[in-house]
């Protein structure tokens, strides 16, 4: 990195640094200082060694009626509400989006793609999915950024993917997608236009591997076990991947970050749906500490589809237990679901 680059970057992670300072809680603070403590003492963050981890989290796939899943009781728990925020809505020549939401006080993102073509959210959830990268690359390059956005995110992109965009809070007014087609932003990529530039250059994904189909047919539930279900993932040392997969016809449904029976706290959560003849409702939730207990804090709810794949990725600074609610929303069809918490951003259909 040039020197007037490395300038930049600090200019901008301290702007970043002062936004946060000044809107995170006293609770998210916490939790942030715990962490560090716990990285200090080179302490996994869910209490247990890293022989636990590796011993109970080989059978990523847990079955629907297995310990990770949550009873009705658990998904009726009460909710911390009134803190969740829209950031921005990028409108596509269809009619479908990508929105743009956070938590700012808790430190937490997320973007969910509301509409019915497949494609565009395969290709948004292939090759490190990002909200912050989802942003610059359909946003028009002269709007805004809200800055939540690349506080939470990838840091070591930040500045590429920032690049001279102004910085705001929210965007209220809906933006029309810069392209139809999703192009993904790589910020210094080789071999790609722009690529040996510090603002990168773009990826068309190719449209024919990203192509899903039947998972709404007669054979749906055998299609959906072979392109979800049984994807393989290389999982981070001692902080594996939590996937929870039920490629069964659902009406309601909760996937938890439990591995094994015990809870793991992660940043990331990840959900996908074959909404088949009707919508789904999804919720993204965390646990964190309120007044005097613990309280799950319903960060986003959305109802998208219904379509053959749909989905939303939440993003937060802290590691917590999370869990994402799927449920039916009217019609008279169901839905299939696939969920993933972990520590980091990773490639999902990549």
């Amino acid at each position: 990195m040039s020197t007037a680059s490395h300038k930049q970057l600090s200019k901008l992670d301290k702007e970043l640094l002062d936004r946060l300072d000044a809107t995170l809680d006293a609770h998210t603070k916490f939790e942030l200082a715990a962490m560090d403590l716990l990285a200090e003492l080179a302490t996994p963050d869910d209490g247990h060694g890293p022989s636990f981890d590796a011993a109970a989290t080989r059978a990523q796939h847990e079955p629907a009626a297995g310990p990770g899943m949550e009873t009705s009781a658990d998904s009726t728990a009460k909710d911390y509400g009134g803190t969740h925020e829209t950031l921005a809505k990028v409108v596509f020549k269809d009619g479908d989006a990508l929105h743009f939401v956070g938590v700012p006080s808790d430190g937490e993102i997320g973007v969910s793609y509301i509409g019915s073509n497949s494609r565009r959210w395969l290709a948004a959830s292939s090759d490190l999915p990002s909200p912050l990268r989802l942003y610059v690359s359909v946003a028009p390059a002269d709007a805004p950024l809200p800055w939540l956005l690349a506080a939470v995110d990838k840091p070591k992109d930040r500045l590429g993917l920032v690049g001279g965009r102004p910085l705001c809070d929210r965007i209220d007014d809906p933006l029309e997608a810069e392209n139809d087609t999703l192009r993904l932003r790589v910020p210094g990529l080789p071999g790609l236009p722009g690529g040996d530039q510090p603002s990168g250059g773009d990826w068309t994904p190719d449209p024919e591997i990203f192509t899903i189909g039947g998972l709404c047919g007669s054979n749906g539930e055998k299609e959906f076990q072979d392109e979800l279900c049984n994807m393989e993932f290389v999982d981070p040392v001692g902080q594996p991947h939590v996937i929870k997969c039920d490629p069964q016809l659902n009406f309601e449904l909760t996937h938890n970050s439990k591995l094994g029976g015990q809870w793991k706290r992660r940043r990331c959560a990840t959900a996908a749906a074959a909404a088949c003849g009707s919508p789904v409702r999804i919720r993204h939730q965390y646990r964190k500490f309120g007044f005097l207990q613990w309280d799950w804090v319903t960060a986003n709810d959305d109802v998208l589809g219904p379509a053959e794949l749909t989905g939303s990725l939440w993003l937060g600074l802290a590691r917590r237990r999370r869990r994402i609610i799927y449920q039916r929303a009217g019609g008279f069809g169901g839905f299939r679901a696939w969920s993933a918490f972990s520590r980091d951003l990773f490639n999902v259909f990549g």
